[in-house]
């Protein structure tokens, strides 16, 4: 037997017993005895526990099922928007001073008007008016300082301030006038007769409060 150091051999021994899952012995790159002839290994092991520990230890990972790993995998999901209620931010309509509006006009929350409208004014709250309207208009209540040339339905309290003039029949519940009225005035409760107030038509309602200086060219009449 011969003695030569061969790190090429000792290689290539221990690529092939980490390939079969053998442990590797460090002392292969200490020197190496040779025989004349050919060399054989012999790679069988007594020992079956050794065995089934290296094989076990060669599947590090611990089982997991297809739907386990799928649920690690997914990303997390979006989360929904939240519905949020939208508030209104217009409680008011307003017609400037300087606008003026040829057509109808609808609104649903409370009307100020300082310029002019030609045609009929359907508004859902109240309606105040310092500029000029002609046409029709239907509210809940109403203020008025410029002037209507129109009919008035109101459900609530119609107020005609001094120096306000009205041209039209009024409906409403209520009316309390110190300007100028031209036409009928049918209210289901009370009519209040200022100073300024100057009516020319037909009064109706269930009671009257008049005061000294008004003037009234037509009927008044009351009813139960």
């Amino acid at each position: 037997m011969s003695k030569k150091t061969n790190r090429s051999d000792n290689n290539f021994k221990k690529a092939v017993n980490e390939l079969l899952g053998y442990p590797v012995d460090e002392d292969l790159d200490a020197e190496v005895f040779e025989t004349e002839g050919p060399q054989f290994f012999d790679m069988s092991d007594d020992d079956e526990d050794e065995e089934t520990t290296y094989s076990t230890a060669s599947s590090a990972a611990p089982y997991q099922s297809v739907e386990a790993a799928a649920s690690a995998a997914a990303p997390d999901p979006i989360p929904e928007p939240v519905q949020q209620e939208r508030t209104p931010y217009v409680t008011e309509s307003t017609v400037a001073a300087d606008m003026e509006i040829m057509g109808n006009v609808s609104s649903s929350s409370n009307m100020t008007i300082s310029g002019r409208i030609i045609g009929n004014v359907v508004c859902g709250g109240s309606v105040l008016i310092g500029g000029e309207v002609d046409g029709d208009i239907s509210a809940a209540e109403m203020e008025i300082w410029g002037s209507v040339s129109g009919n008035i339905t109101v459900a609530g309290k119609v107020t005609i301030c001094n120096g306000a003039q009205v041209k039209g029949d009024i409906i409403a519940h209520e009316v309390i006038t110190d300007g100028t009225s031209e036409g009928d005035i049918k209210v289901e409760g009370k009519v209040v007769f200022q100073t300024s107030s100057v009516i020319m038509g037909n009064v109706y309602a269930k009671t009257f409060e008049m005061s000294a200086g008004t003037k009234i060219k037509g009927l008044v009449k009351t009813y139960d």
